[in-house]
């Protein structure tokens, strides 16, 4: 029997910028076909984080890393005991 869902998506957005750039046309139309991809396609749980500094950004993505290994280490030790 296959897990559902199969894994977490992390979707990383950037349509404003302080610097350079100053808008990214169709950062949300990139979201919404990503996230459609992800979830109904390939059956992955989708976080989107939109226009995030780097650093929240990869507190974010080593956030879901941390959730996701936690549930499998505590799976783990269950079927071990």
């Amino acid at each position: 029997m296959a897990k559902s869902p199969k894994g977490r998506a992390v979707i990383i957005s950037n349509q404003y910028f302080t610097s350079g750039h100053t808008q990214r046309d169709g950062a949300d139309i990139d979201v919404a076909n990503l996230t459609e991809m992800f979830n109904k396609h390939l059956d992955f749980d989708v976080i989107v984080e939109k226009n995030k500094t780097a650093g929240v950004s990869s507190m974010s993505l080593l956030s879901s890393l941390f959730l996701e290994n936690t549930r499998w280490y505590v799976k783990y030790r269950e079927m071990a005991t």
